[in-house]
């Protein structure tokens, strides 16, 4: 079985639960980062995109109030940002496998985000995530500069909406 983040993602599928209202908390709200017009077509994996990115403030967030509960709450949440890339048709868009693309992608806005608030450096391949093409295996870097600080200012504002309603996950 997957290894990492993924370890029990293929467990038992959940009721309606406190990680599938946070999750839909931040889709119902994706305009706070995602630009609506840019891309249409494209929204759902700019959404997809968003989840993934805020996953690791998800999750930590969590940790920080449920302590007890975040390896069963990380593997419900987790699970649910497979059930949207599937329902939402989107596993066939993402070159090789979507666990692993995942994991990846999660590493990835990990060090993009540490990047960001510890060194102040640009998240130039997340604005490229966010507001280009979605769902590539290797991001390129944005060249519009407008959107580098976008994100930042943009990804404050949801991380504040997760904060304040982390109880959610307590459905």
């Amino acid at each position: 079985m997957h290894m990492g983040l993924f370890g029990n993602l293929f467990n038992k599928p959940s009721k309606e639960s406190g990680a599938k209202a946070l999750m839909n908390l931040i889709v119902d709200n994706s305009s706070i980062v995602l630009d609506e017009s840019l891309n249409s077509h494209n929204y759902k994996g700019f959404t997809f995109e968003l989840l993934l990115c805020t996953s690791i403030h998800v999750i930590s967030t969590y940790d920080e109030y449920y302590t007890n509960t975040t390896s069963v709450f990380q593997t419900k949440y987790l699970n649910e940002l497979l059930k949207y890339a599937d329902e939402n048709s989107l596993i066939p868009k993402i070159e090789g496998n979507i666990v692993d693309f995942m994991n990846k992608r999660i590493k990835f806005y990990h060090k993009e985000l540490d990047n960001m608030y510890s060194h102040a450096i640009i998240p130039v391949k997340t604005a490229y995530n966010f507001y280009e093409v979605p769902l590539l295996t290797i991001p390129k870097e944005s060249e519009n500069i407008i959107q580098y600080f976008e994100v930042y200012a943009r990804l404050n504002e949801m991380f504040d909406l997760i904060n304040k309603n982390i109880s959610l996950t307590q459905k």
